[in-house]
């Protein structure tokens, strides 16, 4: 169980007697919270890319939203990005060779 779990009653965090807002965090009587919104991955990687966040030394509560979409539209899209990186190899390959 989280730590801020343990310390609030739902009645203070619908209506808590102290409150501070501030550009990147919440402050609800004595805890912190923060948002922080990821809508894609880099598009290269390297080994341990997700270090700071894994081994992060504080107690976090994540939520992932994950919205269905239809598996013809995906599909589409993965044709799309195939192409996109087989033409992308392909132009790579040809500047070698040049």
């Amino acid at each position: 169980m989280s730590a801020y779990k343990e310390k609030m009653d739902p009645v203070d965090i619908i209506s808590p007697t102290q409150m501070e807002i501030d550009f990147d965090y919440v402050k609800i009587g004595e805890v912190y919270f923060r948002t922080i919104f990821i809508a894609g991955y880099p598009r290269f990687v390297v080994p341990g890319w997700m270090d700071p966040i894994i081994n992060f030394d504080h107690s976090l509560e994540l939520t992932f939203y994950i919205y269905p979409v239809e598996g013809r539209t995906i599909l589409d899209e993965l044709r799309r990005k195939i192409t996109e990186m087989e033409a992308e190899i392909g132009t790579d390959l040809q500047r070698e060779r040049s």
